[in-house]
């Protein structure tokens, strides 16, 4: 990218190819000769490692992420199977606090941690009960 103002296309561009970054495993990043931390790569497209920040929950950057996640896991069924129980883990009353977090991170629902300081994520499951 260029240096100083940038077009809309450049920018969305930009975010698109950030999200796809996001979206793929740090073995994908190493084997497509991608940057591996969030600094090298808003180096890599000229942006503030502040800027990409703010990029994360944009619906440009959440769309390419998912369909990273697809084109590396091999597509939607595969995708989805994997989320689906992924979620049941966590959601469970057995589901450990790494399988909450990770849902949480794949969802968008969390950033990923940047530091070490452990974070609680609680999910609430509530089940409708018959009544007679």
């Amino acid at each position: 990218m260029s240096q100083g103002r940038r077009t809309e296309a450049e920018v969305t561009d930009a975010k698109f190819q950030y999200g796809m970054w996001l979206g793929l495993s740090a073995d994908a990043k190493k084997e497509a000769e991608m940057p591996e931390s969030q600094a090298a790569f808003a180096r890599q497209v000229g942006v503030t490692e502040e800027t990409i920040c703010r990029w994360r929950s944009d619906p440009i950057v959440l769309k390419a992420k998912a369909n990273a996640a697809k084109l590396y896991f091999g597509g939607d069924a595969t995708v989805f199977a994997f989320m689906k129980a992924l979620k049941e883990e966590a959601c469970s009353r057995a589901g450990k606090p790494a399988d909450k977090r990770l849902f949480a991170e794949i969802a968008g629902l969390v950033g990923k941690r940047e530091t070490e300081k452990p974070e609680k994520i609680e999910f609430i499951v509530t089940r409708a009960t018959k009544t007679p």
